[in-house]
């Protein structure tokens, strides 16, 4: 009895995020937590009447826009930071261990970049 249990909560925890994310697939507009979840939520704690829905998606899209330029303005410094340390932590390894460092940091590279991709 708690095979059958347990097949059908394996089951649950694989079938509903997949039923999920092909809802989403085949609608578009419909909220994720990167595009109006968050508003959304909102929306729905507070009871917000169609004026303020607007006013708020005004507000959020300023402050995206502010978030970004804030984004650009560091990135450069936070760069030359991360660049610093991987140069004093490759000073530390052996020229085989470096070659793993590289990969290891490329690999971390294209993680980040995906994930920015997706969102």
């Amino acid at each position: 009895m708690q095979k059958k249990h347990w097949l059908q909560a394996a089951l649950g925890l694989v079938v509903i995020p997949a039923l999920t994310i092909l809802t989403h697939a085949k609608d578009p507009a419909l909220p994720t937590a990167r595009t109006g979840g968050f508003q959304l939520r909102i929306e729905k704690a507070v009871g917000l009447t169609p004026e303020q829905k607007e006013a708020v998606r005004g507000m959020l899209a300023q402050q995206r826009e502010e978030l970004r330029t804030l984004r650009e303005s560091y990135n450069p410094k936070f760069a030359a930071i991360q660049e610093q340390t991987d140069s004093k932590i490759r000073s530390l390894l052996s020229p085989e261990q470096q070659k793993k460092f590289d990969m290891f940091l490329a690999k971390q590279k294209q993680a980040r970049s995906s994930r920015r991709k997706a969102s």
